[in-house]
Protein backbone atom coordinates (compact mmCIF):
# COMPACT_ATOMS: atom_id res chain seq x y z
CA UNK A 1 0.00 0.00 0.00
CA UNK A 2 1.13 3.58 -0.99
CA UNK A 3 1.81 5.87 1.80
CA UNK A 4 2.29 9.67 1.67
CA UNK A 5 5.81 9.31 3.22
CA UNK A 6 7.00 7.90 -0.21
CA UNK A 7 5.67 11.36 -1.74
CA UNK A 8 7.40 13.40 1.27
CA UNK A 9 4.57 15.00 2.25
CA UNK A 10 2.96 14.88 5.88
CA UNK A 11 0.12 12.74 6.12
CA UNK A 12 -1.99 15.32 7.89
CA UNK A 13 -0.66 18.22 5.77
CA UNK A 14 -1.78 16.32 2.66
CA UNK A 15 -5.12 15.51 4.40
CA UNK A 16 -5.51 19.51 4.85
CA UNK A 17 -4.16 20.36 1.69
CA UNK A 18 -6.89 18.05 -0.37
CA UNK A 19 -9.43 19.62 1.90
CA UNK A 20 -8.65 23.22 0.77
CA UNK A 21 -8.39 22.40 -2.65
CA UNK A 22 -12.49 20.57 -2.07
CA UNK A 23 -13.23 24.15 0.06
CA UNK A 24 -12.08 26.41 -3.02
CA UNK A 25 -14.02 24.40 -5.90
CA UNK A 26 -17.51 24.99 -3.02
CA UNK A 27 -16.94 28.59 -2.60
CA UNK A 28 -16.26 29.93 -6.27
CA UNK A 29 -19.62 28.31 -7.90
CA UNK A 30 -21.30 30.28 -4.18
CA UNK A 31 -19.46 33.59 -5.13
CA UNK A 32 -20.44 33.05 -8.90
CA UNK A 33 -24.06 32.77 -7.55
CA UNK A 34 -23.87 35.41 -5.41
CA UNK A 35 -22.11 37.54 -8.33
CA UNK A 36 -24.99 36.97 -10.88
CA UNK A 37 -27.68 37.70 -8.00
CA UNK A 38 -26.54 41.13 -7.53
CA UNK A 39 -30.05 43.32 -8.09
CA UNK A 40 -29.90 45.73 -11.18
CA UNK A 41 -29.89 49.31 -9.54
CA UNK A 42 -31.84 52.01 -11.36
CA UNK A 43 -31.54 55.70 -10.74
CA UNK A 44 -33.96 58.15 -11.30
CA UNK A 45 -32.65 61.61 -12.19
CA UNK A 46 -35.38 64.86 -12.66
CA UNK A 47 -37.22 67.39 -10.77
CA UNK A 48 -40.28 67.27 -8.97
CA UNK A 49 -42.04 65.12 -11.50
CA UNK A 50 -39.67 62.64 -10.20
CA UNK A 51 -39.14 63.69 -6.50
CA UNK A 52 -42.70 63.31 -5.99
CA UNK A 53 -44.02 66.71 -4.39
CA UNK A 54 -46.80 66.07 -2.42
CA UNK A 55 -46.99 62.62 -1.76
CA UNK A 56 -44.53 60.60 0.33
CA UNK A 57 -41.40 58.61 -1.65
CA UNK A 58 -43.15 55.35 -1.81
CA UNK A 59 -45.82 57.00 -3.75
CA UNK A 60 -43.51 58.29 -6.34
CA UNK A 61 -43.23 56.76 -9.62
CA UNK A 62 -39.83 55.73 -9.30
CA UNK A 63 -40.51 53.56 -6.39
CA UNK A 64 -43.87 52.20 -8.28
CA UNK A 65 -42.06 51.45 -11.34
CA UNK A 66 -39.72 49.21 -8.60
CA UNK A 67 -42.89 46.98 -7.53
CA UNK A 68 -43.88 46.58 -10.87
CA UNK A 69 -40.46 45.37 -12.08
CA UNK A 70 -40.09 43.30 -8.50
CA UNK A 71 -43.65 41.53 -9.56
CA UNK A 72 -42.18 40.68 -12.47
CA UNK A 73 -39.21 38.82 -11.24
CA UNK A 74 -36.70 41.62 -11.86
CA UNK A 75 -34.49 41.69 -8.48
CA UNK A 76 -34.24 45.81 -9.17
CA UNK A 77 -33.58 48.74 -6.89
CA UNK A 78 -34.83 52.22 -8.11
CA UNK A 79 -33.29 55.01 -6.42
CA UNK A 80 -34.95 58.64 -6.66
CA UNK A 81 -32.82 61.47 -7.58
CA UNK A 82 -35.43 64.17 -8.16
CA UNK A 83 -34.83 67.35 -7.06
CA UNK A 84 -37.61 69.67 -6.94
CA UNK A 85 -37.05 72.71 -9.27
CA UNK A 86 -33.96 70.91 -10.78
CA UNK A 87 -33.41 72.72 -14.29
CA UNK A 88 -30.64 70.63 -17.12
CA UNK A 89 -28.01 72.86 -15.72
CA UNK A 90 -28.39 71.77 -12.27
CA UNK A 91 -29.22 67.84 -13.32
CA UNK A 92 -25.65 67.91 -14.82
CA UNK A 93 -23.80 69.42 -12.12
CA UNK A 94 -25.27 66.66 -9.34
CA UNK A 95 -24.69 64.09 -12.16
CA UNK A 96 -21.74 62.32 -10.64
CA UNK A 97 -23.69 62.74 -7.05
CA UNK A 98 -26.57 61.66 -8.16
CA UNK A 99 -25.71 58.77 -10.54
CA UNK A 100 -22.98 56.72 -7.97
CA UNK A 101 -20.81 54.01 -9.06
CA UNK A 102 -22.46 50.83 -9.89
CA UNK A 103 -25.50 52.15 -11.48
CA UNK A 104 -26.86 49.90 -14.50
CA UNK A 105 -29.92 52.08 -15.67
CA UNK A 106 -30.20 55.81 -15.25
CA UNK A 107 -34.08 56.88 -16.51
CA UNK A 108 -33.30 60.92 -17.38
CA UNK A 109 -36.55 63.30 -17.41
CA UNK A 110 -35.59 67.01 -17.03
CA UNK A 111 -36.52 69.96 -19.17
CA UNK A 112 -39.53 71.18 -17.66
CA UNK A 113 -38.23 73.82 -15.46
CA UNK A 114 -35.92 74.97 -18.43
CA UNK A 115 -39.08 76.09 -19.81
CA UNK A 116 -40.74 77.57 -16.85
CA UNK A 117 -37.45 79.51 -16.25
CA UNK A 118 -37.40 80.57 -20.20
CA UNK A 119 -34.51 78.47 -20.80
CA UNK A 120 -33.55 78.98 -24.61
CA UNK A 121 -34.11 75.46 -25.74
CA UNK A 122 -31.01 75.22 -26.94
CA UNK A 123 -29.10 75.53 -23.62
CA UNK A 124 -31.82 73.02 -22.42
CA UNK A 125 -30.60 70.14 -25.54
CA UNK A 126 -27.19 71.11 -24.96
CA UNK A 127 -27.48 69.79 -21.17
CA UNK A 128 -29.50 66.84 -21.84
CA UNK A 129 -27.34 66.18 -24.67
CA UNK A 130 -23.83 66.02 -21.72
CA UNK A 131 -25.99 64.60 -19.09
CA UNK A 132 -26.84 61.19 -21.68
CA UNK A 133 -23.68 61.42 -23.01
CA UNK A 134 -21.35 61.48 -19.51
CA UNK A 135 -23.70 58.17 -18.80
CA UNK A 136 -23.34 56.60 -21.64
CA UNK A 137 -19.38 57.03 -21.30
CA UNK A 138 -19.94 55.07 -18.36
CA UNK A 139 -21.66 52.29 -19.87
CA UNK A 140 -24.79 52.90 -18.01
CA UNK A 141 -28.58 51.87 -20.17
CA UNK A 142 -30.12 55.21 -19.82
CA UNK A 143 -33.83 56.07 -20.81
CA UNK A 144 -34.64 59.43 -21.67
CA UNK A 145 -38.04 60.60 -21.47
CA UNK A 146 -39.23 63.92 -23.01
CA UNK A 147 -42.62 65.78 -22.89
CA UNK A 148 -44.86 68.00 -24.63
CA UNK A 149 -43.25 69.31 -27.94
CA UNK A 150 -39.71 69.10 -26.36
CA UNK A 151 -38.39 66.16 -28.60
CA UNK A 152 -34.95 64.80 -27.59
CA UNK A 153 -35.03 61.61 -29.52
CA UNK A 154 -32.30 62.67 -31.75
CA UNK A 155 -29.80 62.83 -28.71
CA UNK A 156 -31.06 59.29 -27.14
CA UNK A 157 -30.41 57.91 -30.62
CA UNK A 158 -26.78 59.71 -31.28
CA UNK A 159 -25.86 58.21 -27.68
CA UNK A 160 -27.39 54.75 -28.27
CA UNK A 161 -30.12 55.64 -25.49
CA UNK A 162 -33.44 54.33 -25.10
CA UNK A 163 -36.51 57.17 -25.77
CA UNK A 164 -39.29 57.57 -24.32
CA UNK A 165 -41.65 60.24 -26.08
CA UNK A 166 -43.65 61.87 -23.28
CA UNK A 167 -43.87 61.67 -19.71
CA UNK A 168 -47.25 62.83 -19.32
CA UNK A 169 -48.58 60.03 -21.66
CA UNK A 170 -52.16 58.43 -19.91
CA UNK A 171 -52.67 61.56 -17.54
CA UNK A 172 -52.88 64.42 -19.92
CA UNK A 173 -55.72 65.62 -22.74
CA UNK A 174 -54.66 68.02 -25.14
CA UNK A 175 -51.63 68.83 -23.35
CA UNK A 176 -53.57 69.40 -19.70
CA UNK A 177 -53.46 67.30 -16.92
CA UNK A 178 -56.85 65.57 -16.07
CA UNK A 179 -57.80 66.50 -12.99
CA UNK A 180 -57.97 62.51 -11.38
CA UNK A 181 -54.47 62.10 -11.64
CA UNK A 182 -53.32 65.24 -9.59
CA UNK A 183 -52.91 67.20 -6.27
CA UNK A 184 -56.27 69.15 -4.88
CA UNK A 185 -55.24 72.34 -4.50
CA UNK A 186 -51.86 72.70 -5.83
CA UNK A 187 -50.93 75.72 -8.38
CA UNK A 188 -48.63 73.87 -10.51
CA UNK A 189 -50.59 70.87 -10.31
CA UNK A 190 -48.61 67.80 -9.41
CA UNK A 191 -49.43 64.26 -9.90
CA UNK A 192 -51.29 62.54 -7.42
CA UNK A 193 -50.43 58.87 -6.38
CA UNK A 194 -52.53 57.36 -9.05
CA UNK A 195 -50.94 60.01 -11.33
CA UNK A 196 -47.65 58.50 -10.46
CA UNK A 197 -49.07 54.87 -10.85
CA UNK A 198 -49.95 55.46 -14.60
CA UNK A 199 -46.80 57.25 -15.27
CA UNK A 200 -45.23 53.91 -13.79
CA UNK A 201 -47.22 51.43 -15.67
CA UNK A 202 -46.64 53.17 -19.06
CA UNK A 203 -42.52 53.71 -18.38
CA UNK A 204 -42.63 49.88 -17.74
CA UNK A 205 -42.75 48.10 -20.59
CA UNK A 206 -39.56 50.73 -22.01
CA UNK A 207 -37.40 50.42 -18.81
CA UNK A 208 -37.60 46.16 -18.64
CA UNK A 209 -35.26 45.90 -22.16
CA UNK A 210 -33.32 47.77 -20.48
CA UNK A 211 -33.06 45.40 -17.27
CA UNK A 212 -32.98 42.31 -19.69
CA UNK A 213 -29.85 43.72 -21.41
CA UNK A 214 -28.30 44.91 -18.22
CA UNK A 215 -29.13 40.84 -16.40
CA UNK A 216 -27.56 39.49 -19.93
Amino acid sequence: MRSSATTGIPGKLLGRARGLVVGVLLVVPFAAAAAQAAPIDIVAIGDSNTNGDGIIRASAWPAQLEKLLRAKGYDARIRNAGVSGDTTGEALARLGRAVPEGTDIAIVFVGRNDRRFHAPVKTTRRNIDEIVGRLRKREIEVLLIGFDNYDFADIAKAHGAAYYPDFFAGVTRNGKKLRRYVLPLDPIRHLNPSGHRVIAERLLPSVEPLVQRVNR
